[in-house]
């Protein structure tokens, strides 16, 4: 008898303990998704505008991914299927205000390298470089990515605007006009950066 109560004391004291606990520990940040309404020409968000459309791309809707350095991203949807993601973070650092380019193309090794981690964690099922560069006050990436079965032509443009890190990255079927149709949203969302 006293050994069950010990052990109700016991059991009782861990279930309190656990609930104080999960009670007082912040939840882990999820990301949260928003629509963009369609007839906003363009969206301003946290100072940075999101035109209703870039290219031939239309904008569609923000990520919040509610975590210190992460940022949020604004995704944009193309008519062939092909879409992009435009992504402003500061990873918690003090970026320079200087010279872009620099910088830039240390974060596009960095996300030239993340490719390589979903390759490697199977996300991807191949994932070859083809082509970095610079373009404007972009450091360029093409890449060819397969996912579940399906290739893809992959662009990872990165620079730096107001102490932010901007990243886009564009997704197309290969050789519809991809390559062309990445660049052209690049240069206008560049152009659209410039006037601020």
């Amino acid at each position: 008898m006293l050994k069950s109560l010990r052990m109700s004391v016991v059991l009782g004291g861990c279930i309190i303990t656990a609930l104080l606990v999960a009670a007082v520990l912040p939840a882990q940040a999820q990301p949260v998704r928003s629509a963009i309404a369609p007839a906003i020409s363009v969206a301003e968000i946290e100072g940075f505008p999101f035109p209703k459309t870039l290219g031939n791309f239309t904008h569609q809707s923000k990520v919040d991914y509610n975590t210190p350095g992460l940022g949020f991203s604004v995704t944009y949807l193309a008519p062939s299927g092909a879409w992009a993601d435009i992504y402003v973070y500061d990873k918690q650092l003090k970026l320079p205000t200087g010279p872009a380019l620099p910088q830039a193309k240390r974060e596009l090794d960095i996300a030239i390298s993340d490719v390589g981690s979903a390759l490697k964690s199977g996300a991807y099922q191949n994932a070859e470089l083809l082509d970095s560069s610079t373009s404007g006050s972009f450091a360029m990436a093409y890449m060819k990515i397969t996912q579940r079965g399906t290739e893809r032509d992959s662009y990872i443009f990165v620079t730096l605007h107001k102490g932010m890190f901007v990243k886009i990255r564009v997704t197309a079927d290969p050789g519809a006009g991809a390559r062309r149709m990445a660049q052209d949203l690049a240069a206008d969302y560049e152009r659209v950066l410039e006037k601020r």
